[in-house]
């Protein structure tokens, strides 16, 4: 477990590709959890588990283009070029995932997109990244309004999870995403 400064994977470890907690990066905002719950509702199939694409700013794959809900149209835009200035990334691509009262996603990797960033919104979780060649674990806490960023290739060397735990309460990430480039991309 990590502390809550800047964490990093230790020298060697990010060799290949990396990822960057920058902690506290939006913990004063108070505007987008709430808007974002006026989007979805838990179901009686999914009770404590909520997804869907918010903002696509062209075809990506099946995922078409889409503007903003109207309750994100005027914060999203800036949000996305306060990202860029963070990151020196430019996410066309942005969806949530909502979690209830502890509920988790286990090990997976999204091949499809590149370059992630996740804002968690909501109560604190523990999200974990482990090397695909069943090295390197770590496992930290992101707190509402910390910031995760999987660089380019992160996909490829690591997968990522929300363990399922005791945590009461509500927590919903914004995935910023970037698509994978093909040759025909190119």
């Amino acid at each position: 477990m990590t502390g809550r400064g800047t964490v990093a994977p230790p020298a060697g470890v990010e060799s290949l590709v990396s990822y960057q907690l920058l902690p506290g990066w939006r913990e004063r905002d108070a505007v987008l959890l709430p808007a974002l719950r006026t989007l979805y509702s838990y179901t009686e199939r999914q009770p404590d588990r909520a997804t869907g694409w918010l903002y696509s700013a062209g075809q990506f794959g099946q995922l078409p283009p889409m503007a903003w809900p109207e309750v994100l149209a005027g914060s999203g835009p800036g949000l996305l070029d306060q990202l860029e200035a963070t990151t020196g990334i430019r996410f066309p691509v942005v969806c949530f995932q909502a979690y209830l009262n502890g509920a988790g996603v286990d090990w997976h990797y999204d091949r499809e997109w590149n370059a992630q960033a996740i804002l968690s919104l909501g109560v604190t979780r523990t999200f974990a990244v482990r090397r695909l060649d069943g090295g390197y674990v770590e496992e930290m806490q992101l707190e509402h309004g910390d910031l995760l960023v999987m660089s380019p290739g992160f996909q490829h060397v690591w997968e990522h999870s929300v363990p399922a735990e005791n945590a009461p309460g509500e927590r919903v990430s914004l995935v910023f995403r970037t698509p994978q480039l093909t040759e025909g991309d190119l």
